[in-house]
């Protein structure tokens, strides 16, 4: 999943085994994340980047390859 500037949910997902992030939240999105299993993924279950602001709760991050949730570059 990538956010520009959008706003999408994601609720109760199993997101796993991806070949880069489960979840990437950029350019200022606000996405809403809840109540997902993110795992396997070869980068981080969420990724947030360049001015993004998301509200995630009560999601299970786990058995991934890099960070469980990664913040940079002004997220």
């Amino acid at each position: 999943m990538i956010s520009d500037k959008g706003n999408p949910t994601a609720k109760y997902n199993r997101i796993h085994d991806g070949n880069a992030d489960g979840i990437w939240i950029r350019s200022n999105g606000r996405s809403f994340i809840e109540h997902n299993d993110i795992f396997g993924n070869r980068l981080a279950g969420i990724c947030i980047t360049l001015g993004s602001n998301p509200i995630i709760r009560h999601n299970k991050i786990h058995g991934g390859k890099s960070a469980g949730v990664s913040v940079h570059s002004n997220g």
